[in-house]
């Protein structure tokens, strides 16, 4: 609704029941920070939080990277062991 959309177009969109225009989905995804490619890529659950964190993995060094992987295999493992 931030884009100037009424809440009942944004409720069709994400029910499925009406489609954006080429200029919306680039709005939205402008709105988002994100790019087609991202927006229609489905093997992320959410496109939103996955930018973010690649934004601030942009920031650190290699050794910084290193850890944050270690910290993400050891969350998947205790999550894949419940």
């Amino acid at each position: 609704m931030e884009l100037g959309q009424s809440s009942e177009y944004i409720n069709q969109i994400e029910t499925g029941k009406s489609m954006p225009s080429v200029e919306g989905l680039i709005n939205f995804c402008d709105y988002f920070g994100m790019s087609a490619s991202e927006f229609f890529d489905d093997r992320i659950a959410f496109p939103v939080e996955y930018k973010a964190i690649a934004d601030e993995l942009n920031k650190m060094d290699a050794m910084e990277i290193g850890l944050v992987l270690d910290l993400l295999k050891l969350i998947n493992s205790k999550r894949e062991n419940r």
